[in-house]
């Protein structure tokens, strides 16, 4: 999101203006970029300590001292806010481990000190790490499931493991997974388990349009699969 506009000082009188008429001087207000971050911060603890649902924009509001209308001109919906407080607290942890592999000098020791400090600014109960840890709104689930009913019929596609949370691993045809990677789709591939099984991960912003775009191109890809193999 971008920050707000600054917006002129009203508080100053044009020339003109009698000196009768001027309000006594007002401490300015937070800059808007720090009412943004006040914003985050208050987010991320009431996420933390109450969880996604629970925790109300109206809350999230009062907590950061603002009207509950004024959130809505930085975020648009809390799924919006919940992302911003995701991308903070991952923004942090890599600041972190960035820091951490700065002064090291050979390969395993870098590795060393990005585990330790990941670990640790996981570990330290603060509450960007705790989101960014334990919150997972329960539409992650509903999204899987709607992913594996997707793919479901494919042709050459297996559902290796029972759809739990919010993962759902597959086995596809290597041209199914050609065509998903032209079409922009990006997965991760268990090598542990064979090359051509994939791990399907959805998150609290995963669209129904996106599952569904996901599962069209993989059956389209599967019958331009099985038509050349019958011509």
């Amino acid at each position: 999101m971008l920050d707000d506009p600054m917006r002129p000082n009203v508080s100053q009188l044009s020339p003109g203006q009698s000196n009768a008429r001027r309000s006594s001087p007002r401490e300015p207000g937070p800059r808007p970029a720090n009412r943004r971050q006040n914003l985050l911060d208050a987010a991320a603890r009431l996420f933390a300590r109450q969880g996604f649902h629970a925790a109300s924009m109206r809350d999230i509001a009062r907590a950061a001292g603002m009207l509950p209308g004024s959130l809505y001109y930085h975020f648009a919906s809390k799924d919006a806010l919940l992302l911003a407080v995701y991308g903070e607290g991952v923004r942090r942890i890599a600041a972190r481990v960035d820091g951490a592999v700065a002064g090291a000098v050979t390969p395993w020791a870098r590795l060393e000190a990005a585990c330790v400090a990941h670990g640790e600014t996981l570990l330290d109960g603060g509450d960007y790490a705790q989101v960014v840890i334990r919150v997972r709104p329960e539409d992650c689930a509903a999204m899987a499931a709607r992913l594996a009913d997707g793919l479901d019929g494919v042709p050459g596609a297996a559902l290796r493991h029972p759809v739990e949370a919010n993962e759902v691993f597959v086995s596809l045809p290597e041209p199914v997974i050609a065509g998903l990677l032209d079409d922009g789709f990006q997965f991760y591939r268990w090598e542990r388990e064979g090359a051509t099984l994939l791990r399907l991960v959805t998150a609290f912003n995963t669209r129904a349009e996106d599952v569904d775009a996901f599962a069209a191109s993989a059956r389209r890809h599967a019958g331009a699969a099985a038509a050349r193999q019958g011509t």
